[in-house]
């Protein structure tokens, strides 16, 4: 996981630390390679990443969604979903969603979270708006190196509590990346650095907030940990339900129909006109 992380962190901090380098420790310009000491700083500034997650029993949970402005997609879906994500056809649900933003912020306040958020995902580094919330991350963990940076060159040892920062400026930036060749998924990601309960220790002595229980499944032989978000409040969020391609499409439109109709939900449907065969 690591290698996987300074693969895609380290170019990014290259570019970011190459062009600040007025920023720099007037030392630091006097480096004859800078390029192999931030692959070497940022080399251990992965590592203290998780170093420090695992010292603040802390383990990051990632939720996905698709996103698109295309009327036909929002429509009817997008085949390569359909065909990436389910077996044989399914359901796309649509959210609101301010109820999402809202569901968000109150589980924050109530469970015990290092950070969170809800953002689009960013496929490649030219997303340079200084709004955006990638952009802000990714300027973050460039200042992080910067000071790794200088405090190395200078002896000075990088502390506990800059290490913290660091964790949760590389966690939101590496949250928000992916390859460019998933860009057509357009997704968006609500992400959460949440605290594992163990017996005594608390991730915040005389808070309010609650420790999130963590729960396991197997998925093909690995053990994989979850958190259950939004428990019996999502389902007002919901908006529609898309029937996917399936040659059963029509029934199973009606089997929706009658559960939600049983259970006093009010929830449009529709189906795919993405045929099930071409």
């Amino acid at each position: 996981a690591s290698d996987i992380a300074f693969n895609d962190i380290y170019p990014k901090v290259l570019e970011s630390v190459s062009t600040s380098k007025k920023k720099l420790h007037p030392e630091a310009l006097k480096v004859i390679n800078l390029e192999r000491e931030v692959r070497d700083i940022t080399r251990k500034a992965i590592n203290i990443f998780y170093e420090t997650m695992n010292r603040m029993d802390a383990q990051p949970f990632v939720l996905s969604f698709y996103g698109s402005d295309k009327k036909e997609v929002q429509e009817n879906g997008l085949l390569s979903l359909w065909r990436g994500y389910s077996s044989d056809g399914g359901y796309a649900i649509e959210f609101n969603q301010q109820d999402i933003d809202a569901l968000i912020k109150e589980e924050f306040s109530q469970f015990t979270h290092g950070a969170y958020g809800f953002s689009p995902v960013v496929y490649s580094p030219d997303d340079q708006s200084p709004t955006s919330e990638y952009y802000q991350y990714r300027t973050s963990v460039a200042r992080q190196a910067i000071d790794m940076i200088n405090a190395h060159l200078q002896g000075i040892p990088y502390s506990e509590k800059d290490a913290k920062e660091s964790t949760k400026a590389a966690l939101n930036f590496m949250a928000l990346s992916k390859d460019q060749g998933f860009k057509e998924e357009n997704e968006w990601r609500i992400w959460l650095q949440t605290y594992e309960e163990k017996i005594g220790k608390d991730p915040e002595p005389g808070s309010a907030r609650s420790i999130k229980p963590h729960f396991y499944r197997n998925r093909d032989g690995l053990i994989v940990p979850y958190i259950k978000l939004f428990e019996n409040k999502i389902l007002s969020s919901i908006k529609r339900i898309i029937v996917g391609p399936h040659i059963n499409k029509r029934l199973r439109y009606d089997m929706i129909m009658a559960y939600c109709e049983n259970h006093g939900l009010k929830i449009k449907l529709t189906e795919s006109k993405i045929p099930y065969v071409a």
